[in-house]
């Protein structure tokens, strides 16, 4: 794991069964005037390696967190985000031109 991403550490914790997951920070965005957080995980081979997004939300006390997408918002909010790597991705390849 890269030294910068143990920064990036965030742990979620399953309200249901109360699994602790340790996630790594790799990104964010916005969408539609929402913020999101783009999370890998960190206890699998690099080839297991599973990505979610979740938004940051703000709650009454003013303290931010992690809340997993609504089902029905779920397909576009990846999709964007995936325009948004293949944006990044053609940038880099005009840049090296």
């Amino acid at each position: 794991m890269d030294e910068n991403m143990n920064d990036n550490i965030v742990k979620l914790i399953d309200e249901e069964t109360g699994e602790v997951m340790e996630l790594a920070l790799v990104d964010g965005f916005d969408y539609e005037d929402r913020s999101f957080c783009v999370l890998i995980t960190t206890d699998t081979p690099e080839e297991e390696t599973e990505m979610m997004i979740m938004e940051e939300i703000e709650d009454e006390n003013g303290e931010y967190m992690l809340q997993s997408l609504d089902e029905a918002e779920e397909d576009a909010i990846y999709d964007y985000y995936d325009e948004l790597c293949e944006e990044s991705l053609e940038d880099e390849d005009e840049s090296e031109e």
